[in-house]
């Protein structure tokens, strides 16, 4: 654990300021600006600063709302799949969930206890088969695209085998062939592939996916997901390129 510097984010005061209307996003974004203020030390850990926080905080409160609010999670088993050092947990479990919090990296495992006593973190590496039991609901964020070709697929039907209803997002390319699926060959980080090998994919090889297992979807291009250069609401032009941060986010339910 010496090998960075900690920072005990306060979670639970983030929490104290969900509004019973999540929708009221206006209202719950100065309360979050204020509360990063008075409750952040110097040093962070690496998955919440820069972006890390106010970006995971958008896709919490859009979960959120499309769940009908925190009361929907009290009781609730979650699997939350690659982690990081366990802050979307933290918060489920903040709202009365039961959360199993996941990653591939030791030290994320370690970071995660450290930060987070009291949640239930376990050690998976997603580029091989895991059964880790029946949940109510999946996380699946911003994991998909550190997984290399031959794994991402197979990685989706584990986790959808597991809830009725997954949370997904992750980058793709701005292309609408479900074919297109490359390799990321230089996808190196403490936050990157296991095997520094990810991949680039469409939005339509994703939903290609889906359908192939059988699992209904929706799509969430909204602009209340936006935050710093992660971009939900732009605007597809099949151009076949990437740009850093253009993502989709979608709510699944397999079969």
């Amino acid at each position: 654990m010496e090998s960075y510097k900690i920072e005990h984010f306060n979670v639970s005061k983030i929490n104290d300021h969900v509004p019973d209307d999540p929708t009221d996003y206006g209202r719950l974004w100065k309360e979050l600006n204020r509360q990063q203020s008075e409750n952040e030390l110097k040093h962070g850990s690496l998955f919440n600063g820069h972006w890390y926080k106010p970006w995971r905080m958008v896709r919490m409160m859009k979960l959120c709302k499309l769940m009908g609010g925190k009361e929907w999670f009290r009781g609730k088993r979650t699997l939350e799949l690659g982690c990081g050092h366990g802050h979307v947990s933290k918060m489920l479990k903040d709202w009365g969930a039961n959360p199993l919090a996941t990653d591939g990296r030791e030290w994320c495992v370690e970071a995660t206890n450290y930060f987070w006593p009291d949640l239930e973190v376990k050690l998976v590496d997603q580029t091989k088969d895991y059964d880790l039991g029946k949940f109510d609901l999946v996380i699946h964020w911003a994991v998909s695209n550190h997984l290399p070709p031959d794994a991402w697929e197979y990685d989706l039907m584990c986790a959808m085998g597991h809830a009725p209803v997954m949370s997904y997002e992750c980058e793709v390319i701005d292309s609408d062939d479900p074919k297109w699926v490359k390799p990321k060959t230089d996808d190196k980080g403490l936050d990157k592939s296991l095997t520094d090998v990810g991949t680039f994919m469409s939005a339509a090889a994703i939903e290609r996916c889906f359908g192939d297992m059988g699992c209904s979807f929706r799509r969430y291009d909204d602009r209340d997901l936006n935050c710093d250069a992660n971009l939900y609401s732009w605007e597809e032009t099949n151009s076949g390129g990437w740009r850093y941060g253009n993502r989709r986010f979608w709510m699944v339910h397999p079969k």
